[in-house]
């Protein structure tokens, strides 16, 4: 589909008052199917609407230069030199968007051109170019504005780009405005290309020139040329113009004709209705008057209650702020205090914590220290038993070493003492026989056995003759010599004679023996007990070693003297410690006071600073008022009413600024108008018009002539005939007839004389004004003209329109009284933002805190003295550090001594020599037992099996023994002899030569088996004393390994709840320092009195609340009233309105308006107008 070039839309977002607006221009459905191009586009609208920054804006989108943008409020246009002299600048915003969417020729596709204008500085503007491919669900404000929630703002650069790129808009930038509307010419919307500055100039020329209402002659060569290039070749519709518009003129020329002859009927008709209408106009006028003002009454009292609601609105908004800051504080606090109970909770389940934590850590302090010693005691102690246990081994081994020597020396004793033994008895034997038998030999052994035997026989029968009668004194003396022989072998050299009184000594001895052993138990008991005092005097003495007693009290007086001098100590480190947690304790506290109070003076400080700006200019607007908030509000409520009054005033200057604008406008425009339609006609006619020959009059002077000429203004002055100017005319212009009235007057000057020479205005008017006047010297505000058939009496124009001077006076008049009012306008203006800005100010201190009135909150002193207190805590704590140890050494001590006081007579006893003394009676004991021992079993065997030692010891034994020993040894002699031939005889091998060598062997072993044995006795005695000493370390390492094991145990239980403790505390929701649970709990309270507050502050606020809507309710039953009286009085005088609109419509429309106007004004200043009770004839 070929789809023609189509502007759908502008958009203006921040020029003179226009926030973001997007206007639609065509109705493309509508205008397509009978027309290639859009319609006609009318902007209607009241003084100040924006229908001018509007035209603007349409400019500026196709002409993206300021300095050609022209909007008409010059005769003549040119190009400004700089940006801040064109029109268009004061209007733009900071920055302004102006976007262009239109419909491309061809494709039809959606193009938004964007114009963001941007001021750097008040003489210079940076415009950006930018041309957007719009999807079809894209509105061009999706584009220009970046909003927040309700607020939106143009968007930068980079924003625009962003959104392009959001939205799926391809995006363009050009570089220069020619860029741009080579663009805009490509797609069809401008006439030209417009690549030089020419091209712009003449667009912008022609631009202007609808913005001023007239077309300027210096373009109107120009004119087709524009007309062929805006429809780009379609010259068919051109020529279609052209032929429409010629025959309009004939169908006009022939209907002047036909009506020509009617005319003297109509006009004599008008004449006679004239007075007839005049009066019903003024009726009219005099009762819309009536109803005006009676309206301005109503409004005048509108307007007192909508101030009066406005004030209550006022209220309302600050009570609203006022509760709404309540209840935000209430939340606040409410929060606050739901935030502060958990920590609170948990503050307290902390400090139980943090005392755990604490025992546990003093415990350790205590036990830790006694760790290190108990484990070095029991490692030194496992180090003897080891050494013990190795020199056990070792004896051992060494036993068992010396006694597998000794068993093999034994072993070859044995042997060679057998075979020495066997060789030194068989040769005992043959010496023996040989010492008696000298010719004995081995060889007659057996003869010589049996004379042996035979010998030996008569002997024994002797020897036991003998024998008998020895046998029962060797009985006794066998008592005797068993006694003595038992107390030899106990040790005692006892002969045999004696030994009947060393066995009554001894049992005599037992019964002594027996009692000192009966006591060996008590001294047994008491040793230990000395041993057990002993042992505790030396832990005593060893506790005060490790309490750091250097040396030790010599006697009770001396540990009396010491114990109390510790006392007197621990009693001054004590206090001073205790003074030094006190002080420390107040210096936390101070620097937890501190801290809050720096939280607090941050928070103001913060505050203070936040408000200082406005504190600083409300003081120097009100440097003598104490701004409290009731102040403050009164001062907004009277600054409010102040900006409603001020703003009325500029409303006024603005209404001023308008109705001159208007008057300008009007007159500015009025050349185009009637006048120049005049100077037109004239040239069509080759005449001149009346007001052309006033041009150039003076200023005072046009008033007067144009009052003078009264119709003839529009009179044109033909050299010639008036009737051929006539039919020239109405054959020319038809039914697009320009004037209502025209006067052709014939004169026989020439035109040129006439235009160039001088004129008299008797030839028009003949002024007989002085025939009237009755006071000459006084100028009269009429005139008065005598016609050829009537007087006519016009008014002096106060705004003549008559001559380029006086119009241009007037207007220059005009732009001065404008340009005052705008100077009076922006002062106010700028008085408004004034008290704007102090109503601002005053708002955002209203509801501040009242310390920002006062000197900046102390939070550097604050912290410098935080700082103070934390160098005077680390001081303190250095020296509770320095005096905590010194007690605690002290208190160790003193401890020591106190525990030793009970005991205090053990440590000056000598325990040595009472040990000794009891160890001398302990043996004692000990021998006694052993002496029973030894004697008991002796004597009462001696006592049981030889009673015979108490018969007499026999004296004469040895006479009967010697009888016997002769018997006996000659019967042993024989016997022996005997048994020695007969042992000799069994034994006569045992000579040989193996068994001489015995005898040497026999001699070595035994020295080396008394060697052995000697050190067998000496390991042995080693091993039993190592043994025992190895049982008493062993001993002795229980108890240290027993009291390391309970240290341990319990510093291992007191690590755990300490970590238990600080694993709590760890774990907490909140961190816990000491003492926060107190702190916490009088923020609690504070809060909840706070809240309380609140409350009490939120009633008083519903209570003025429902108050102000009462009162607001009221005042709005009364605007109603006035509206609905304003409503009846509105459709009153719309009423009358459109009924004296009618009757102007109607005068307009049959060219009466000129005359019945004068009339109509005439009869209100005479107050011949009728009463408005009576029914108008309009309304019959």
């Amino acid at each position: 589909m070929n789809h023609y070039p189509l502007i759908r839309s502008l958009s203006i977002v921040n020029i003179n008052g226009i926030m973001a607006r997007t206007l639609n221009l065509v109705n493309p459905h509508a205008l397509r199917t009978s027309r290639q191009y859009g319609g006609t586009v009318s902007l209607l609208g009241n003084n100040g609407a924006g229908k001018t920054s509007l035209l603007g804006a349409f400019m500026f989108s196709q002409i993206p230069d300021i300095r050609y943008i022209s909007l008409g409020t010059k005769d003549d246009f040119k190009v400004s030199t700089s940006i801040k002299d064109s029109e268009m600048f004061p209007r733009l915003g900071q920055p302004s968007i102006v976007a262009l969417e239109i419909e491309a020729r061809g494709t039809g596709h959606r193009h938004l051109y964007v114009v963001r204008a941007e001021k750097k500085t008040g003489t210079t503007l940076d415009t950006q170019l930018f041309c957007l491919k719009l999807p079809d669900s894209v509105n061009p404000l999706d584009c220009l504005l970046d909003r927040k929630g309700l607020v939106a703002h143009p968007v930068t650069t980079d924003q625009l780009r962003d959104k392009a790129a959001l939205l799926g808009c391809a995006i363009q930038t050009f570089k220069d405005p020619n860029a741009y509307m080579l663009a805009l010419f490509q797609h069809g919307i401008l006439p030209r290309a417009c690549q030089s500055p020419d091209d712009k100039y003449r667009l912008a020329q022609i631009l202007h020139s609808a913005m001023a209402g007239r077309l300027d002659k210096s373009i109107e060569k120009h004119l087709s040329a524009y007309l062929m290039a805006h429809t780009r070749g379609n010259i068919h519709s051109v020529v279609n113009m052209v032929h429409e518009s010629m025959i309009k003129v004939r169908l006009t020329q022939q209907d002047l004709q036909n009506y020509q002859k009617d005319y003297q009927f109509f006009n004599s008709l008008l004449t006679l209705s004239l007075s007839f209408s005049a009066n019903t106009w003024s009726i009219i006028e005099k009762t819309l008057a009536m109803n005006d003002e009676e309206r301005t009454t109503i409004q005048r009292e509108k307007y007192r209650i909508e101030r009066e609601l406005e004030k209550i609105e006022e209220t309302l908004s600050t009570l609203r702020r006022k509760e709404d800051a309540i209840k935000s504080e209430q939340s606040i606090s409410q929060q606050q205090m739901s935030d502060i109970e958990p920590r609170r909770l948990c503050a307290r389940d902390g400090r139980i914590y943090f005392d755990h934590e604490q025992k546990a850590i003093g415990e350790l302090n205590k036990l830790e220290p006694q760790l290190e010693s108990a484990e070095e005691a029991s490692k030194l102690q496992q180090g003897i038993v080891d050494e013990l246990e190795r020199k056990k081994s070792e004896n051992e081994e060494s036993q068992l070493r010396t006694a597998k020597q000794l068993s093999n020396v034994v072993s070859r004793y044995d042997i060679a003492q057998k075979m020495a033994s066997q060789y030194n008895h068989a040769k005992q034997l043959y010496d023996e026989i040989n010492q008696w038998n000298m010719a004995f030999t081995l060889s007659g052994l057996s003869a010589f056995i049996e004379q042996l035997v035979k010998q030996e026989k008569e002997a024994e029968n002797t020897l036991n003759h003998v024998e008998r009668q020895l046998r029962s004194h060797q009985n006794i003396l066998d008592a005797y010599t068993f006694a003595a022989n038992s107390a030899r072998k106990l040790g005692d050299d006892v002969s045999p004679p004696d030994a009947q009184r060393w066995f009554r000594e001894k049992s005599a001895q037992l019964e002594k023996w027996r009692i000192e052993d009966a006591q060996l138990g008590g001294w047994q008991q008491h040793q230990k007990t000395l041993q057990n005092d002993h042992q505790k005097q030396r832990r005593l003495q060893q506790r005060f070693r490790d309490a750091g007693m250097l040396s030790l009290p010599l006697n009770d007086e001396d540990f009396a003297q010491q114990l109390a001098m510790q006392q007197e100590q621990e009693l001054y480190l004590s206090e001073q410690k205790e003074q030094l947690a006190q002080r420390q304790f107040e210096v936390k506290e101070q620097i937890n006071q501190l801290d809050i109070d720096i939280t607090r003076y941050e928070q103001q400080s913060q505050q203070w600073h936040q408000y200082q700006p406005s504190v600083r200019y409300l003081r120097t607007i009100f440097p003598d008022d104490d701004l409290i908030p009731q102040r403050c509000e009164q001062l907004i409520l009277d600054h409010a009413l102040h900006v409603k009054s001020l703003r009325q005033v500029v409303i006024g200057y603005e209404t001023q600024i308008k109705q001159c604008q208007g008057r300008r406008d009007k007159l500015s425009g009025r050349e185009a108008g009637s006048l120049e339609y005049l100077r037109t006609l004239a040239a069509d006619v080759s005449g001149i018009s009346v007001a052309e020959l006033y041009a150039d009059i003076e200023v005072q002077n046009a008033g007067y002539f144009e009052a003078a000429l009264g119709p003839l203004m529009f009179a044109i002055l033909v050299n010639g005939d008036v009737d051929d100017a006539a039919r020239q005319l109405l054959t020319q212009y038809d039914e697009q007839w320009p004037l209502p009235d025209i006067l052709l007057i014939s004169v026989n000057q020439p035109i040129d004389v006439l235009r160039n020479g001088s004129f008299e205005s008797e030839l028009l008017f003949k002024d007989i004004t002085d025939e009237y006047n009755t006071v000459e010297s006084i100028f009269p505000p009429w005139c008065v003209i005598d016609e050829p058939r009537y007087r006519r009496i016009s008014q002096i124009r106060s705004e003549p329109v008559l001559g380029d001077k006086a119009r241009e006076a007037l207007i220059l008049q005009l732009d001065q009284q404008i340009q005052l009012a705008e100077e009076k306008s922006e002062t106010l203006e700028r008085e408004i933002e004034d008290v704007e800005r102090n109503i601002e100010h005053l708002k955002a201190v209203s509801a501040a805190p009242s310390f920002i009135w006062d000197d900046e909150p102390p939070l550097e002193d604050a912290r410098r003295q935080r700082g103070h207190r934390l160098t005077a805590l680390t001081d303190i704590d250095e020296k509770h550090r320095s005096v905590s140890s010194q007690w605690k050494k002290s208190w160790g001590l003193l401890q020591a001594l106190l525990e030793c006081e009970p005991d205090s007579k053990i440590l000056f006893r000598d325990f040595s020599q009472e040990l000794a003394e009891i160890a001398d009676q302990i043996e004692r004991a000990e021998a006694a037992g052993r002496d029973i021992k030894r004697y008991q079993s002796l004597i009462n065997q001696i006592e049981k099996e030889y009673p015979l030692l108490r018969e007499e010891y026999p004296e004469n034994i040895a006479q009967v023994r010697q009888q016997v020993e002769q018997n006996e040894k000659t019967w042993q002699t024989s016997a022996m002899r005997v048994r020695l031939v007969k042992e000799l005889d069994r034994v006569r091998a045992h000579l040989s030569p193996e068994y001489v060598n015995a005898q040497k062997i026999l001699k070595d072993e035994a020295q080396a088996q008394i060697l052995l044995s000697g050190d067998q006795k000496r390991l042995e005695q080693d091993g039993e004393r190592i043994k025992q000493e190895l049982t008493n370390a062993k001993k002795e390492l229980a108890e240290k390994d027993k009291f390391y094991s309970e240290l341990t145990s319990a510093i291992t239980r007191y690590r755990q709840n300490r970590d238990d403790a600080k694993n709590d505390l760890d774990n907490l929701p909140f961190p816990y320092t000491f003492g926060l649970e107190t702190n916490l709990a009088s923020q609690l309270a504070h809060l909840q009195s706070q809240l309380e507050k609140l409350n009490n502050n939120l009633r008083e606020c519903n209570t003025k609340t429902n108050e102000m809507h009462n009162q607001r309710s009221n005042e709005e039953s009364q605007l109603k009233s006035q509206n609905d009286k304003l409503t009846a009085l509105a459709e009153k005088i719309e009423q009358i309105t459109q009924q004296r609109n009618g009757i102007i419509s109607a005068l307009k429309a049959d060219g009466s308006y000129g005359e019945l106007e004068p009339a109509m004004r005439e009869m209100l200043i005479n107050g011949e107008a009728s009463s408005p009770v009576v029914p108008l004839l309009v309304d019959q």
